[in-house]
């Protein structure tokens, strides 16, 4: 079971009729879907025991889709079209009905999930292909692998820094190549951190200006890194 999956839920809640309806809809998207990877499930839940709160608001549903994602760094060269069909879909689905839905992405081993956007209209969904293949939640550590990081004194994380820093160049060179040195030098050492944690201090390297980046970062095979040029850029 993929670990990782886009989702598209109703924003807020519905009445029954409207529900029925909009799964129907969903139902009959999915089924006519020409999908290269995976099919969608189709959610449709009610959060809590009742399905009526006793002050008569309408129930918390989670009602939509789920779109298992491929394994990080395995992806099929088409994977992102059933992104884009899903998208269509959703957004046929909001024209058509004016329910507006939520786009996000979960990770179910960590448990974080995180909103990317509203969708009201077809419009919306222009930027979920570039939001999904970025895939932001999921440098996300967990477990003892977080508590080892939250244990690292400042001047550990300058140390892991500057030996990162130490592995670029001004020519470009693979984020594979760098994660997987720094992975082994540090394990070596006595300190096994996993990649997720070097590709968030990659982030921060760049956001400072420290490194520049040529490609999607989290695909790290398909992504380079390089130091700033002296003097100027250089291509």
């Amino acid at each position: 079971m993929s670990r990782h999956a886009l989702y598209a839920y109703v924003d807020g809640p519905c009445p029954a009729e409207v529900a029925r309806a909009l799964q129907l809809a969903l139902e009959e998207f999915v089924a006519r879907g020409k999908w290269r990877i995976v099919r969608p499930r189709i959610v449709h839940r009610i959060r809590g025991t009742n399905a009526l709160e006793s002050n008569g608001d309408l129930p918390d549903r989670e009602l939509g889709l789920d779109l298992d994602l491929p394994e990080p760094f395995t992806e099929p060269g088409d994977w992102l079209d059933d992104v884009d069909l899903l998208a269509v879909g959703i957004g046929q689905i909001v024209g058509s009905t004016g329910q507006a839905f939520v786009a996000g992405l979960r990770d179910d081993d960590t448990g974080v999930a995180e909103d990317l956007l509203v969708v009201e209209d077809g419009a919306d969904l222009a930027g979920l292909r570039e939001l999904v293949e970025l895939r932001p939640p999921f440098f996300t550590l967990c477990g003892a692998d977080q508590a080892r990081v939250d244990a690292l004194p400042p001047a550990e994380l300058e140390r892991i820094d500057a030996a990162i820093l130490g592995l670029a160049r001004e020519r470009w060179l693979e984020v594979s190549f760098i994660v997987g040195n720094a992975m082994q030098a540090f394990g070596d050492e006595g300190l096994p951190l996993p990649h997720r944690f070097f590709l968030r201090r990659l982030v921060e390297l760049i956001e400072r200006g420290s490194l520049e980046l040529r490609g999607n970062l989290y695909q790290m095979g398909a992504s380079e890194v390089r130091l700033p040029a002296r003097g100027g850029s250089s291509s």
